[in-house]
């Protein structure tokens, strides 16, 4: 089945940057626990 991740308008990378937009798939209310390496190493 086909999946298709919906980005309002309004959500833009800020001045010089980049945006990401990521989609999952699990569990409706599951906690999921994600880890940006985004300007230097994971914390």
């Amino acid at each position: 089945m086909g999946q298709l991740l919906v980005v309002p308008t309004y959500l833009q990378a800020s001045s010089g940057g980049s945006a990401y937009f990521v989609t999952v798939t699990g569990v409706p209310g599951k906690t999921l626990s994600l880890t940006s390496t985004i300007g230097g190493a994971a914390k």
